[in-house]
Order: C-alpha cells, then sequence, then structure tokens
C-alpha cells in the first residue's frame, strides 16, 4: 500500500482552486486548534499543551472567532510569506461551524504548506476512504476492545508502543466510549489511499477495523480517528503522544517523556497504625483506654529485612524508591536498644543503592502554632491577632540535625531537598492561607532549593523563599497502615457510607468523594484498591508528568503493600510501550526541574520564533531574555555543527534547549523519504451524515479522592 512518508517535509504545489494562498517560504511551528467545545477536541487541546506544542485556538460559535481566509493563515517574515500553521486539529472533519470557504481556504493552505490535519472524531464513510461502518463493520460502545499498532502505525508516529493496548472499560455498566469500525475503500490510489495505523477485529468476524488511520487525498494528508475518547482515559494518554507525532512529522517545540517516582516518607520513625475494630488510628483518634499506643502492635517500623527487600527490588526492577528519613526516629531506638538499631545497621550497609532525602530530624509541625478548638485546627494567634509561627531557630535546627545525622551515618544525598511532616511550614488551606515565614527563613538559611508540597492542595512549582516547591501526589497507601486488611478496613471507613458502617465522609462531600461498596478485608486489596492505585500512577506516568508521588515507611513492612501496586504499574507499563521509552525515574530535583521547565515554558511560548524551512528547523529567541525551549525533531537530526541533536527516546530526538536573548537555534533534518502525492484537483467535502453519531461519554470514572485534608478530616470522625 502507498503513503505518504512521516518524514516528509517537502512542500507540495498548491492545486487549482479559487484561494489566497501564496507560495511558501517555510512555515511556523505552531498548531492550529478549532475547538468546538467536543470532549475530543478538549483531550487534544490538553495534551497538546503538556507536551508543550504552540498551539493557536479559533473557538467555533464565538462571534468574534477569526475568519479562516488567507490573512489568517499567512504571515510575512523578511519580505516572505511563511505559514502560520504546522499542522491543524479539527473537532471533525467538516465541522459545522466553518463556512465552505472558510474550509476551501483550510484545505488550500493544508496542500500548499503540506500542513497535517487531524478529524478528532469521524464516523466510517466514503468521503474519508472508509466502508461504512456496517459494510462490514461496526458501531457501538468500543470499551475493552483490544487495539493493534500496524506496522504503518509504527512506522507514522506510533512506534513508541509496543503494539497493543485495550481501550477503557473501567466500568462494565458505563458505556465509556463509542466508535466506528470499518475497513478501508478499496479504490485508485490515485483518488485517494486510506492506511490503517490503529486497528481492532471488528466483531463477528476476523477482519481489523481501523479506529486511526491516515487518509491521503487531493495533496491532502488527514488522520481519521473514528472512536471518542476524553482526556482521563488511559488508552487516550498512550495513544495521543503518537496523534502528535503524525501531526507535526515529529517536529515540534514540545518534549515528551514518561516519568515514575515514588517517595516513602517517614524511614527511621514508628508509624501509628489503623485499628480495624476501632476504625480509628491508634494514638491519634482512637480511645486510649480500650486502645493504648503504648500496646504491641499499635505502631510499625521497618526492620533490616524490609531494607533487603527494597534493595532487592530495586535490583530487579531498576528504579529507585526514594526513602525520606526523620534521624531522630533512630536515635530514639537505640536509646531504647543499649545503642542498636538493627534497621539503621542496613540502611548504612546498602546506603549506596538507596536515593535519600531529608525528612527533617524529628518530624515537627512547622507550620501556625495549632489548636483543635475548631476542628479539625486552626492557627493560634497573639493578643493584638497576629498568628503564631513555628520559630524560626527550631525550623533550622530541625533541617541541619537531620542532615548531621546523614553526615554521620554516610548516607550519601542531596542537601538541597526537603521534606517537611506532613509538608508543614508551606500554606495549608484553609486553615493556613500563607507559608510559615519563620519556617522559609530558615529554608533560605539551610539553602534548600526544592521543597516538597502536596499536589493534592497545590499541583503547581512555586517560590518559597529561594526554594522552589515539588508537588507530589498522595497515594491511597495511608501511613497508618502496614497489611492488606489495614488498608482495606480503612477504605471501607473512609470511602463507605454510615449505612454501610463507614464514616459517611464520602454522602457528606460527593465533589471530592466517591462512595463505595464495602471492601471484603481479604480479598478488597488485590480485587479493588490494588489495581486502582495502579491504574491512578501509569495514569499519571503516561500524561507527561514529572510530578513524584508518595507513600511512608509503614507501606514497605509487614505486607508490604506498596510493591504489588509498583510491579502492576512496570508490568502494564512494559506491556505497553516499545524498549526505546524507557520508563524514567527521576530524583526530587529532576523532578520539580521538569515541572519547572513545562510551567516556566507556557509563560516563554511567544519570546521566540521557531520556522521550518526545508530541511532546517530555525528557532530564534526574539526576546531580551534566557528563554529555555523543548524540541523535538525525528531521529536523524543534527545540529549546525552535524552532531547528533538532544537525547533519543522514544524513537525521537529531544532536549530542553536554552537560547539567550537574540540567539538563533539551527537545526538540520534527515532528508526525508519521497512523498507519494496522489494527483486530484477536486477536494470534496463530506456529505451530511446518513448515519446517527455518537458523542464521547463524558462522565469520567475517577478514583476516590486522595486529598489529604479531605482523608485527615475523615480520620477525625468519631467511630
Amino acid at each position: 500500500m502507498v503513503c505518504a512518508s512521516f518524514l516528509a517535509l517537502t512542500l507540495v504545489p498548491a492545486t487549482a482552486q479559487a484561494t489566497g494562498i501564496s507560495e511558501p517560504a517555510g512555515v511556523e511551528t505552531t498548531v492550529l486548534v478549532v475547538d468546538d467545545g467536543s470532549p475530543m477536541l478538549a483531550a487534544m487541546a490538553d495534551r497538546l499543551g503538556k507536551e508543550g506544542l504552540r498551539t493557536e485556538i479559533v473557538a467555533l460559535g464565538q462571534a468574534s472567532r477569526e475568519q479562516l481566509d488567507s490573512d489568517f493563515f499567512t504571515t510575512q517574515r523578511n519580505g516572505s510569506t511563511v505559514g502560520r500553521f504546522a499542522a491543524v486539529v479539527l473537532p471533525t472533519d467538516v465541522p459545522a461551524g466553518l463556512s465552505e470557504q472558510e474550509r476551501a481556504e483550510l484545505n488550500a493552505y493544508e496542500v500548499t504548506y503540506g500542513a497535517r490535519q487531524v478529524s478528532m472524531y469521524d464516523w466510517a464513510n466514503p468521503t474519508l476512504g472508509l466502508n461504512y461502518a456496517a459494510d462490514p463493520g461496526y458501531m457501538g460502545a468500543v470499551d475493552g476492545l483490544g487495539a493493534t499498532i500496524t506496522a504503518n502505525g509504527k512506522d507514522n508516529g506510533f512506534g513508541y508502543l509496543r503494539g497493543s493496548l485495550t481501550l477503557d472499560d473501567i466500568d462494565p455498566a458505563v458505556s465509556e466510549s463509542y466508535g466506528y469500525l470499518a475497513t478501508p475503500l478499496q479504490s485508485d490510489p490515485n483518488e485517494g489511499v486510506f492506511t490503517p495505523l490503529v486497528t481492532a477485529t471488528i466483531p463477528g468476524t476476523t477482519a481489523q477495523g481501523s479506529l486511526i488511520g491516515q487518509y491521503v487525498q487531493g495533496g491532502r494528508e488527514r488522520l481519521i480517528i473514528t472512536f471518542a475518547s476524553n482526556q482521563y482515559q488511559q488508552h487516550f494518554k498512550v495513544l495521543s503522544h503518537g496523534i502528535i507525532n503524525w501531526l507535526t512529522r515529529g517536529v515540534s517545540t514540545s518534549f515528551n517523556r514518561n516519568y515514575l517516582s515514588v517517595h516513602s516518607d517517614d524511614l527511621f520513625m514508628s508509624d501509628a497504625k489503623w485499628s480495624i475494630p476501632g476504625n480509628c488510628t491508634i494514638g491519634d483518634g482512637c480511645d486510649p483506654q480500650q486502645y493504648p499506643q503504648d500496646a504491641p502492635g499499635a505502631t510499625v517500623r521497618m526492620d533490616g529485612s524490609d531494607i533487603d527487600r527494597l534493595t532487592a527490588w530495586q535490583r530487579r526492577t531498576g528504579l529507585k524508591i526514594d526513602q525520606a528519613f526523620n534521624g531522630a526516629g533512630a536515635v530514639e531506638y537505640m536509646d531504647e536498644h543499649q545503642g542498636q538499631d538493627p534497621l539503621l545497621q542496613a540502611s548504612t550497609a546498602g546506603a549506596r543503592e538507596i536515593r535519600w532525602i531529608s525528612h527533617t530530624f524529628t518530624h515537627e509541625f512547622m507550620g501556625c502554632q495549632q489548636t483543635s478548638n475548631t476542628p479539625p485546627w486552626s492557627c493560634l494567634a497573639d493578643g493584638q491577632g497576629k498568628t503564631l509561627w513555628y520559630p524560626f531557630t527550631t525550623a533550622r535546627s530541625e533541617i541541619s540535625k537531620n542532615l548531621d545525622f546523614a553526615q554521620q551515618h554516610s548516607l550519601p544525598l542531596d542537601t538541597a531537598e526537603l521534606v517537611s511532616g506532613e509538608h508543614s511550614g508551606l500554606k495549608t488551606l484553609p486553615q493556613q492561607p500563607v507559608d510559615n515565614p519563620e519556617f522559609v527563613r530558615a529554608l533560605n538559611s539551610e539553602k534548600i532549593a526544592w521543597i516538597a508540597s502536596d499536589a493534592s492542595r497545590e499541583s503547581g512549582v512555586r517560590q518559597a523563599g529561594n526554594a522552589l516547591t515539588v508537588p507530589r501526589y498522595p497515594m491511597n497507601l495511608y501511613y497508618n497502615v502496614s497489611t492488606e486488611q489495614e488498608l482495606a478496613a480503612e477504605f471501607n471507613w473512609i470511602y463507605t457510607t454510615a449505612a454501610d458502617g463507614g464514616s459517611g465522609l464520602c454522602e457528606a462531600n460527593p465533589e471530592t468523594s466517591t462512595c463505595i461498596e464495602p471492601l471484603d478485608l481479604d480479598r478488597g486489596f488485590d480485587e479493588y484498591i490494588r489495581p486502582l492505585e495502579a491504574r491512578v500512577m501509569l495514569g499519571h506516568v503516561v500524561d507527561n508528568d514529572a510530578r513524584p508521588h508518595f507513600a511512608h515507611q509503614s507501606n514497605l513492612a509487614d505486607d508490604a503493600v506498596i510493591y504489588p501496586v509498583m510491579d502492576d504499574v512496570l508490568q502494564d507499563y512494559q506491556g505497553l510501550f516499545a524498549a526505546n521509552a524507557k520508563l524514567i525515574n527521576p530524583t526530587m530535583t529532576e523532578a520539580g526541574q521538569a515541572l519547572l521547565n513545562q510551567q516556566q515554558w507556557k509563560q516563554d511560548q511567544t519570546k521566540v520564533s521557531p520556522l521550518i524551512n526545508g530541511r532546517h528547523l530555525v528557532i530564534t529567541n526574539t526576546s531580551g531574555s534566557t528563554v529555555k525551549v523543548p524540541v523535538t525533531a525525528p531521529e536523524g537530526t543534527t545540529t549546525a555543527g552535524g552532531t547528533a541533536f538532544g537525547q533519543s527516546y522514544a524513537g525521537e530526538r529531544s532536549a530542553w534547549v536554552e537560547l539567550a536573548a537574540g540567539q538563533s537555534l539551527q537545526l538540520n533534518l534527515p532528508q526525508p523519504a519521497p512523498a507519494v502525492q496522489p494527483e486530484i484537483e477536486a477536494v470534496p467535502d463530506a456529505p451530511s451524515a446518513p448515519m446517527p453519531k455518537r458523542t464521547p461519554n463524558t462522565t469520567v470514572i475517577e478514583p476516590p479522592a486522595a486529598d489529604s485534608e479531605v482523608i485527615d478530616e475523615a480520620l477525625e470522625v468519631a467511630p
């Protein structure tokens, strides 16, 4: 089958159309997004933003929107006409909100400037190079359908995938995605060629129907998607990078990686345990007479064998679980056990195999001084109404003493990284709306560059004095559980109704929490919690999201509930992604820097001018300050000096490039294979659809809330 080359960047002469489109001198890398408000279009716009692509959005339905005419599509640079868009995203091949003249201008522009187009959701029909979905084919729910990346798909944008995936089917009782499966038309190649890139078996047959395919017709290259998704669905997150890769021919100002890092807090400390019969945390909510906190089994602390298990798991998987430690826990243990601590001894012996993060010395709360007179708590104030803060000298001591402990016991770590107890010292809404200024002074004094924050409270990177925050996702593996039964029991308390024996919090907070049926204590972890947590974590991994996850040392003890979850994530990841898309396991600093780069680039996109001109990509910083630019290009791309550009990842070359004011970067793109373009002048519009077209289900099936504040409040509810 003949199809256009994925790397074909050669400009194609315009067809004879009555438009004002001028001959090209190059094309900018911006992606035009024509937005009709549909979920699929929103999903694509979201992914374009997460990877960092420059976009311009035309909102259909807005009376003041720009018209898609020749003046809109081109601009002048140094006396030459330049195309403004390298690619176009449409909700459907013939959007209802575009006039016939606008569609003609768009079609002519795509031919003249070689701009590819993706139609985010269409029904299968001959105007798109497909047979009708009933001839033979399928239309209906595609939940749980097995999809295959074809050989052409791997050569045309989806080469980072191993070869197969399953479309989401989170709830069998809910239709989550509707779609059309159809085979390509058998037609004269001069009239258009449809090449399936992602397929699924048509139910009741052995034939493969297209889910995503490339249609080359009349000098235009279109990606046709015939199933609906939304931005929260995992299959869309997995496939969306391939859609972008096809759309841009792999050339864009973007950067994409699959990140996974997990921090385990409180090493060397003892964590209080959840009482299954009491539905409370011993020592923090339980009746002390009935559940004394010094009773056997009231707390959990890792031992030396747990460190051995950690290092063995790390060797097997190649990933690190960063250990955020509190030195006071080891000191107190040795004081009570004749100077011996098997956990510290094992940690010291395996220190070089562990990534360490300082978690302060005693895990003190370092925000405002608290009172519980207004549950769950509020900040104390002096007689003049000024907030009483945890003091600077004590906060500085908490940081410095833990670093001294690490040095004394030869624990290698980055002294500029810090996790405070309960993320304290940073603002905690609604009780503490600002950072503790005394804590911020301590961060500056101890030269802390990166301070962990709770991503369920604040998801972005921000300043805290001279430090920057690193938002971390809380896992639904709570600090007070070490066994599968305890975790299932606490899930039941937090996420079931009062009638089912739970706290009823899910009923009181329906916008932030989800009620579930009570879990069986023996099977609940494997049947519900484990797959839920693995799916949530993998969803972050495949979303170009560098935020670390965090659990606690208790989750590495006893049943070690964290390992089955992470093993499931790794198994699922390895089943989806090819070897060229290795999982990235960043340190806290690396994760923070990745998030900072993404966040800053959103503000700096207008400061640079990227242009594709033949085999060259030229990016110029037109501002008066230094800018970090994400750049992705095909394998084989070289710098002006002839060396390979960037790093190889997922079959591409990519890097963050720092450009000084006025500086330019020129890359040499690889020689494209000849593009075969069908010779046809007329580009017909699709007729009115004779078949019903379903929109995607926009009801997002989300896991129970992992918001730390909601969980904290749940634990305050009296059993």
